[in-house]
């Protein structure tokens, strides 16, 4: 079994303040400044989602659905307007079409996306992480993500371990694959950027929050523990996507 340690310990988190919502994927880029306290292997707190913390599911153009997906929190969409498939989706937050909650809530995913992908150092991976165990971190690679089984998060029953994962390519899991969590590691410490598209393999578990800058396809069946936030088209099918916060099972509907 493979494992991968890059445990820092909890500290507080800088956030970065005033950044313009961009009006094009190709806007987001490396131009927000990390604070000069940030040095390799420093401590960081967290990935502040702000008021995106609120959406199990937040697009930048359109959201679409097919099958009884269940979502625990709100779904919203901005600068578009559009969201379909709900019915027969069943949303049990509240739906934001562009209005100023969804506008503030891709300001703030913006600025979550920024801060990690400006943070320094951090340990390597790439290839399929099938048998992997990861300790709490910042894991960063150059390379595409892939997951074609199970992959373990170790939190070391350290409370405040984070996980965050910056893939500046693209996110993929396979069919069936798995994301566990053991000794104490929580779903709302476990984060996932994804410079490219993003997507789940049909009825697979999939644990944290995605912050895409393409496009997000949950497979069929799938089940996410966290959220899917995206600056592009999000398609969803016969998904439960859980709040993280939830501890013990996620109900599958109302």
């Amino acid at each position: 079994m493979m494992r991968r340690s890059g445990w820092v310990a909890g500290a507080g988190l800088l956030l970065l303040a005033g950044l313009a919502l961009p009006t094009t994927n190709a806007d987001f880029s490396s131009t927000q400044q990390v604070p000069n306290s940030f040095q390799t292997n420093d401590s960081f707190d967290r990935v502040n989602l702000r008021s995106a913390a609120n959406f199990s599911v937040l697009g930048y153009a359109h959201v679409t659905n097919g099958g009884p997906t269940v979502l625990s929190q709100d779904i919203g969409v901005s600068p578009g307007d559009s969201i379909d498939g709900f019915p027969p989706g069943v949303i049990r937050g509240e739906t934001h079409l562009n209005d100023q909650t969804a506008i503030t809530a891709q300001q703030d995913f913006l600025t979550a996306y920024n801060y990690v992908f400006n943070l320094p150092g951090g340990v390597g991976f790439a290839g399929d992480q099938i048998g992997a165990t990861f300790t709490p971190g910042f894991y960063t690679t150059d390379a595409a993500f892939a997951l074609t089984g199970t992959m373990t998060l170790d939190g070391l029953n350290e409370p405040n371990g984070y996980f965050i994962f910056r893939i500046k390519a693209a996110l993929n899991t396979a069919a069936a694959s798995r994301i566990v969590l053991i000794n104490g590691a929580r779903a709302s410490n476990v984060f996932f950027l994804s410079v490219g598209a993003a997507g789940t393999g049909a009825n697979s578990t999939f644990v944290g929050s995605v912050l895409a800058n393409g496009a997000v396809t949950a497979g069929a069946g799938s089940h996410i523990t966290g959220r899917v936030l995206s600056r592009g088209l999000i398609t969803l099918a016969t998904n439960t996507i859980c709040d993280p916060l939830i501890i013990g099972p996620c109900p599958a509907s109302n």
